[in-house]
């Protein structure tokens, strides 16, 4: 079915559908801030995988199973060591790194039970790593960022250095390709640095994201379905780009550190930016407008660092998950869509929610509010939706 022909369907059919569906979308709001646990740690890393929560600490690795009613984080070791970042490869198979000294990486394929060095050709040259990184799917390529940035090609057994020079925080793999890699940091004379490679690390390009003075890039987080649009999360700013990266506009400017940017799949009109900095109070920002104005979702009562975040769609709303200087805290937010408000402007359903479901299934168009789209349950979204 091409283009016309689907609205031409959609068109014709409208009057019928519009009769058996009402009712404005009502964003509901079952929403709250906790404490996860691990409270006398300073968590740096958190990943997610599955259902299971895991925190690189001040003293090892921790899991928690997010289905779990009592809520204890089981200790995958590494006691005694800072753990800087990890990678999740299966839920047996990790990767960590120490903050300092050597070895440069642990790996473990027990779930914990015991871990190995694991930095075969690797720590000769790279005595800090600041980042780990996993191609999509089942690929045994993975990144290692330290001095410089390392790839390998058969799961960590071997390494090859890629760019003598590393942003030095965080690498990031955008999700809409699984392929295209973004190192995030800062230069040694404490400038911004953003620079990526869309061919495994051969060639890479520097992103100019410079606002003036001493700052960096902490994190990234891309438009679901299109590239191009992308925000960054820096030192008292969040910045967004329309053209890949090519140019910048500030969308928030406050005297936070923001340490993380994440968006809904499921609404991603909505951005949550986490942060803080030495004497002011770990702050949750939220923008229901892809970061044209921002609101306070959640501000802590004392001075708590965060370090890192995550988050998890869970259908029907989404949880965020924050690592930082006294363990692990989660806001978690669910909501109410009117089945068939695929625009999700809240307005009762009408031909504007049909077309802009045409659009993104037939003309590569912005995604709809999931939630809403699938409308028939099944399957996620697909051409019975629009019948």
């Amino acid at each position: 079915m091409d283009v016309k022909t689907a609205r031409r369907t959609v068109l014709s059919g409208a009057l019928v559908l519009l009769v058996c569906l009402s009712g404005p979308c009502s964003h509901a709001d079952a929403s709250g801030w906790s404490h996860l646990g691990l409270p006398n740690l300073r968590v740096q890393t958190i990943e997610l995988h599955e259902s299971h929560l895991y925190a690189g600490t001040t003293d090892g690795v921790y899991r928690l199973d997010l289905n779990s009613v009592s809520g204890e984080w089981d200790s995958l070791g590494l006691h005694g060591e800072n753990i800087r970042s990890l990678l999740i490869l299966s839920p047996d198979t990790l990767l960590a790194d120490p903050l300092t000294g050597q070895p440069t990486l642990y790996r473990t394929i027990d779930a914990g039970q015991n871990w190995h060095p694991f930095d075969t050709g690797f720590a000769e040259d790279f005595h800090l790593v600041s980042g780990l990184a996993k191609l999509a799917g089942q690929s045994d390529t993975i990144f290692a960022s330290g001095l410089g940035i390392c790839r390998s090609d058969d799961g960590g057994q071997s390494w090859q250095s890629m760019t003598g020079s590393s942003a030095g925080f965080k690498l990031v793999i955008d999700p809409n390709d699984g392929r295209t890699l973004y190192d995030c940091g800062e230069s040694f004379i404490f400038c911004p640095i953003l620079q990526r490679t869309s061919d495994l690390g051969v060639t890479w390009e520097s992103l100019d994201t410079w606002f003036g003075g001493d700052n960096s890039v902490h994190d990234i987080a891309f438009y679901p379905g299109n590239s191009n649009i992308a925000w960054i999360s820096m030192e008292g700013l969040v910045r967004k780009t329309y053209d890949g990266g090519q140019n910048w506009g500030t969308q928030m400017v406050n005297n936070r550190y923001c340490y993380g940017v994440e968006i809904d799949p499921l609404r991603p009109e909505n951005l949550y930016v986490i942060g803080a900095q030495s004497g002011f109070p770990l702050t949750l920002y939220v923008s229901t407008n892809s970061g044209t104005t921002w609101d306070t979702l959640f501000e802590s009562s004392n001075t708590i660092s965060p370090f890192d975040m995550v988050s998890l769609s869970t259908g029907d709303g989404i949880s965020l998950y924050i690592g930082a200087a006294s363990g692990v805290y989660s806001y978690s937010e669910t909501f109410e869509a009117a089945c068939g408000d695929v625009d999700g402007d809240g307005q009762p359903i009408n031909i504007a929610d049909l077309v802009y479901l045409v659009d993104y299934m037939f003309s590569g168009g912005p995604p709809p509010n999931m939630y809403a789209a699938n409308v028939d349950g099944l399957n996620g979204i697909d051409i019975s939706d629009l019948v």
